[in-house]
């Protein structure tokens, strides 16, 4: 619910209904057990805040003993020993919570015991059958490195029920130098063991330590009611409009279908063909897409964000090729293929030195050329920034700056049924032609739905971190991450 693509599956079931119990906030929670051991969501830009201040909510509910076995609340990022990973668990036996945040730079451990209060109930690990609000954070803390604080009902020592432990020295990033981060995952570990027997409800992530009366706010809500997002990066309310088939699957063709996140807010979410892999080494902004130009390509299936119509629009990408490993390499097709479909697309010509563009409406066709300045080859394995822009009645083709313009051709590129429709394909023509296969990197490829600005296109290029996506964008591919093979069905 927070906008931001961070969709989870529940693991164990595909009937929401099986999974659903009355709920801490609102009407739903999340039944989890054995069959039903929680929810995950892969790596996302959004859920990285690199070495900054974060802060994770849970509410969970379970009923513990001595005997009973630990249980994951909470998982993060990585779940090898010895990796960077960040993870809550629940150990009845000793009776506390216990984390551990581990970076690159270093590791933390700390422990909550569940102290009793004077007339409070006896309880293991919290483990009474009654809603508990969890709560992470980081923050700025004692030099080096910064606070790590995790609270049961509060982040107020001296608020009634509230459980505090803070522990400082947590410095770096759960993520840097890690190819393929692991997302988050409630309810168990990620190799599908430490599983809760109970029931969560609202989880929450932000890109900052909330206050201790930030959390006040969220423990003090009533049973049943609306406590305010406050804008989290990623929301997983379990209420039962949220959590149904139709909303949070997306059946891929084949169990060999890999995915790529969007990190716009439309969760276009790219499926990755072929082997195409993702790479640190040289990559405009962090990682980037390598295409091997024989079966690599990106899908963007045809949707409502996608359907361009008549209206303005800047399609960009950064792309590296050489000129010998490529003929006509496609960097992006959309809608049709032939002489008589509308069609948009982008392709390098390297034996003329050139980069070309070609849309074809309802009404007409307009084909654009940008040839490389003397003494510039654009199939020199250097990272160049493709820009194709429609602003009212002009198309303008740029390649790190240098442009051509021509007007722009009348009508439509997309049809108002959208029946049958392609979407976007990234490094190949939708008929796989192999001349036009793309051997080279791409990295942050976007789709907006309006005209960039001279200004903003300026900034893309010169920007030493990417550009964030505004609510026009219909897709933003930063390339960071490609899942596992038909690991999450949403992607």
């Amino acid at each position: 619910m927070s906008g931001h693509c961070a969709d989870g599956t529940l693991l164990g079931t595909t009937s929401s209904e099986s999974a659903q119990t009355g709920g801490r906030i609102g009407s739903g929670a999340l039944v989890v057990n054995s069959g039903l051991p929680g929810v995950e969501v892969p790596y996302l830009p959004a859920l990285d805040t690199g070495a900054g201040d974060f802060t994770f909510t849970l509410w969970f509910r379970y009923a513990a003993t001595t005997s009973t076995p630990d249980a994951a609340l909470m998982w993060a990022y990585g779940s090898t020993s010895g990796k960077p990973s960040l993870w809550v668990r629940a150990k009845p036996s000793l009776d506390r919570l216990t984390v551990r945040a581990e970076t690159a730079a270093g590791a933390v451990t700390l422990d909550l015991p569940d102290t009793q209060a004077a007339g409070e109930s006896d309880r293991r690990a919290f483990g009474d059958d009654r809603w508990h609000l969890l709560t992470l954070t980081r923050s700025a803390g004692q030099a080096p490195g910064s606070r790590l604080t995790v609270g049961v009902d509060g982040l107020d020592p001296a608020a009634p029920g509230a459980r505090v432990a803070t522990a400082d020295g947590l410095a770096g990033s759960f993520t840097d130098g890690i190819a393929t981060p692991e997302g988050f995952r409630i309810g168990s570990k990620p190799t599908g063991t430490d599983v809760l027997t109970g029931a969560l409800d609202d989880f929450r992530f932000y890109g900052r330590a909330l206050s201790a009366a930030d959390v006040a706010d969220l423990a003090d809500t009533p049973v049943g009611g609306w406590a305010p997002p406050k804008d989290p990066a990623l929301w997983w309310s379990m209420e039962p409009g949220n959590t149904e088939q139709h909303l949070v699957m997306r059946p891929v063709d084949d169990a060999t279908t890999r995915a790529t996140p969007d990190a716009g807010t439309h969760c276009s979410h790219g499926y990755v063909r072929g082997g195409a892999t993702v790479s640190a080494t040289g990559a405009r902004y962090g990682r980037a897409l390598d295409f091997d130009g024989v079966d690599d390509a990106v899908e963007l299936p045809y949707g409502d964000a996608k359907a361009l119509g008549a209206g303005d629009f800047t399609l960009a990408a950064w792309v590296r090729y050489q000129d010998g490993l490529n003929t006509t390499p496609v960097l992006a097709w959309a809608y049709g293929v032939g002489g008589g479909e509308r069609q948009v697309w982008l392709r390098a010509v390297p034996a003329q030195n050139k980069v070309t563009a070609l849309l074809q409406t309802d009404a007409a066709t307009t084909t654009l050329d940008v040839v490389a300045p003397p003494g510039t080859v654009f199939g020199d394995d250097t990272w160049r920034l493709v820009v194709l822009r429609r602003q009212g009645g002009a198309l303008t083709l740029s390649v790190d700056g240098t442009s051509a313009t021509k007007q722009a051709p009348a009508g439509s590129l997309t049809y108002d049924d959208g029946f049958d429709v392609r979407g976007f394909l990234l490094g190949a023509r939708p008929d796989g032609a192999a001349a036009d296969r793309f051997h080279g990197s791409m990295d942050d490829f976007r789709l907006v739905r309006r005209a960039l600005s001279d200004a903003e296109l300026t900034a893309l290029r010169s920007a030493d971190t990417p550009v964030p996506a505004d609510s026009a964008t219909a897709v933003r591919l930063p390339f960071d991450t490609v899942t596992a093979a038909g690991a999450y069905a949403r992607m």
